[in-house]
């Protein structure tokens, strides 16, 4: 069967409502659904190889695709609770599309990691992150949300080697890959509770300044605003005005992306930066905008907005 009749064939047999996606790229060899992560390209491989002899299979593998483009919309859209169970379903159709454990591990921890940062639980994935970095020391993406988990946890001084590991050296152990503006991004945000030296923020900056403007994308997920971590690096710098100009970005591109659980994050942030500069006058509105949208959409967890903006506000 050809590649343009099979991707039709396995759509329809999928229930697909979508008529391109990520079977789609695999089938037509698209560089914009075949850039996404290693774990997207072991992905295609399998379905390459069980294609004309498995057609159920790659019924389960477009099946398995969709729930993931499914799951990554309803996280981006603060549909947590939902985000979750979808997560979980796409990590059921890709084991029975028979990808990889690797693979499979890949996109739940990535979809996972969304989900339970946003809710407040993200210190719940430690140890699996832990495990990752432990199995793959030289990826990048999973030190750095590793780092994330930890400082998330107020487990600042644990954090730190991880951190440092990446942005030392101007970043020398950050490759120029796909996933660089995510680690960059990543790197931004937690400065302003790590507390690296100033020439180290000042390259993660710069490095990540031509990516203002734009979410990033992880390969399962859509990540934070870059113009979030830019801010916190800044902040993190001193560097009051040019801060407050990234997070009023960061803040506009959630609004206008209905990216409602980044925006609650985006808006904490900045109230907590205000805050810490002594503008409790304009820290107020932003922390309680925050609260309401995190108490709507349920980012109630250790970490999560609702408690960190109650605490913020007294």
């Amino acid at each position: 069967m050809r590649w343009p009749a099979l991707k039709r064939w396995a759509f329809g047999t999928s229930g697909s409502r979508y008529e391109t996606g990520w079977l789609g790229g695999t089938a037509t060899g698209s560089r914009q659904s075949s850039t996404g992560a290693p774990g997207r390209l072991a992905a295609s491989s399998t379905v390459r190889s069980v294609a004309r002899s498995h057609p159920v299979v790659i019924a389960c593998a477009a099946r398995a695709y969709v729930l993931g483009d499914d799951t990554c919309a309803a996280g981006f859209a603060g549909e947590l609770a939902r985000a979750e169970a979808l997560a979980i379903e796409c990590s059921e159709a890709s084991r029975a599309a028979d990808f990889t454990d690797d693979v499979i591990l890949t996109v739940l921890g990535a979809q996972l990691y969304m989900v339970r940062l946003c809710q407040g639980r993200v210190s719940e994935l430690t140890e699996l992150l832990a495990q990752r970095v432990e199995a793959a020391p030289g990826a990048p993406i999973w030190r750095v949300a590793l780092a994330g988990a930890l400082v998330e946890a107020d487990r600042v001084d644990e954090a730190r080697p991880h951190y440092l590991f990446l942005a030392d050296d101007d970043c020398a152990g950050t490759p120029p890959d796909i996933v660089f503006p995510v680690v960059l991004c990543g790197l931004g945000r937690l400065s302003y509770r790590i507390r690296p030296e100033a020439p180290i923020v000042r390259s993660i900056y710069e490095k990540l300044e031509p990516f203002t403007g734009y979410f990033n994308w992880t390969g399962g997920t859509i990540a934070d605003a870059n113009d979030l971590g830019l801010g916190m690096a800044a902040a993190t710098l001193g560097e009051d005005e040019r801060a407050d100009k990234h997070f009023a970005a960061a803040i506009e591109l959630c609004e206008r992306a209905g990216a409602r659980a980044y925006l609650a994050r985006c808006l904490l942030d900045w109230a907590r930066v205000l805050d810490g500069r002594g503008d409790k006058t304009e820290a107020r509105p932003r922390a309680e905008r925050a609260l309401e949208l995190g108490t709507e959409i349920g980012m109630i967890g250790p970490s999560g907005v609702v408690p960190r903006a109650i605490a913020l506000l007294g």
